[in-house]
């Protein structure tokens, strides 16, 4: 497991994680073990190569327990191929809140995999961004939030001169293409 920064019980803020190929299971860019009023904020993780194994995690920013929050994190993604079952999140906050996370998808391979803008209680304003040619998500699912509380608002996909098949798109708020022929 690779860790940015982090936290049993205090903030895991401000850390960077750069991935460019190997064989990898988990990646954190900040992780509180507790989030009692402890957050995970503004981290972020470039990955341009490397293999992630079936069923791991990827996210910016990670809060477990607690009251803590996952905001403006990034995930930044030129390369790589992720297999079956891997989970990307601009953060997870669990029963928390995540908000204002960012995904930026410029490549790679995605069999199977999971996208999320942001997971968690109060899951608002994240974005994912798909651009250019590149990346490979046939069989990709991609949603805004996931998580079972109240607000879940203006998530956004923006596609930028990206075409290609996803296998499922859920939960935006909006969807905007730029640079696209029809």
């Amino acid at each position: 497991i690779i860790y940015g920064g982090y936290s049993k019980n205090g903030n895991a803020n401000e850390n960077a994680v750069k991935i460019t190929g190997g064989t990898i299971y988990t990646v954190y860019g900040g992780y509180v073990f507790d989030g009692s009023d402890s957050n995970a904020n503004n981290n972020t993780v470039n990955i341009s190569g490397g293999t992630f194994n079936s069923n791991v995690s990827i996210s910016g920013g990670n809060v477990g327990g607690g009251s803590g929050s996952a905001n403006n994190n990034t995930v930044n993604i030129s390369g790589g191929t992720f297999n079956s079952g891997v989970m990307i999140y601009g953060s997870n906050a669990g029963d928390n809140t995540a908000r204002n996370n960012t995904i930026n998808i410029s490549g790679g391979t995605f069999t199977d995999s999971y996208i999320y803008g942001g997971n968690g209680a109060t899951v608002d304003n994240n974005t994912i961004n798909i651009v250019g040619a590149e990346a490979n998500l046939e069989t990709a699912t991609i949603y805004g939030y996931s998580g079972g509380g109240t607000s879940h608002q203006n998530n956004l996909l923006n596609i930028d001169g990206w075409s290609g098949k996803v296998k499922s798109i859920q939960n935006f708020s909006n969807i905007n293409f730029e640079n696209t022929e029809w």
